[in-house]
């Protein structure tokens, strides 16, 4: 007895179309409902990475910026020792490197236009750890 009060009601023969898909509705719930669709996250932007390392120079930092942006899908960075600038196609990255005038170390700062996802901002900074002694990192998202 207690198998025939889990069942559903049977529909009988003489329902039409509407009525049918009524009872299945009723039946099988979630059958009826199309799946939901889920919210994506969001992944956060970085536009601007400022890296402070010590015990570095500048010519040492700078490669490894160039190195670091070819890594994460900018082209071959150009310009003069302290004004880096690389892009790929639509994106563009400005780098400027300098001392630090309170403690002793190198200042590199990585404007982004327009902003990379965080994945790539933490890409170029592993590369960037792995290569010097970073004290410092800080991110402006968008």
């Amino acid at each position: 007895m207690s198998d025939r009060a889990v069942m559903p009601p049977q529909p009988p023969w003489v329902w039409g179309p509407s009525e049918v898909n009524a009872w299945i509705r009723a039946a099988y719930p979630s059958a009826a409902r199309a799946p939901t669709r889920r919210a994506q996250r969001e992944i956060p932007n970085v536009r601007r990475l400022r890296i402070r390392v010590v015990d570095a120079e500048v010519e040492t930092v700078r490669a490894g910026i160039v190195e670091g942006l070819a890594a994460v899908g900018f082209g071959t960075a150009v310009g003069s020792r302290h004004r880096l600038t690389a892009k790929a196609r639509t994106r563009r990255a400005v780098a400027s490197i300098h001392h630090s005038m309170l403690w002793r170390g190198v200042v590199a700062s990585i404007r982004f236009d327009p902003p990379v996802k965080r994945f790539s901002s933490r890409h170029l900074l592993h590369l960037f750890a792995r290569r010097f002694h970073v004290v410092d990192v800080s991110a402006d998202e968008a």
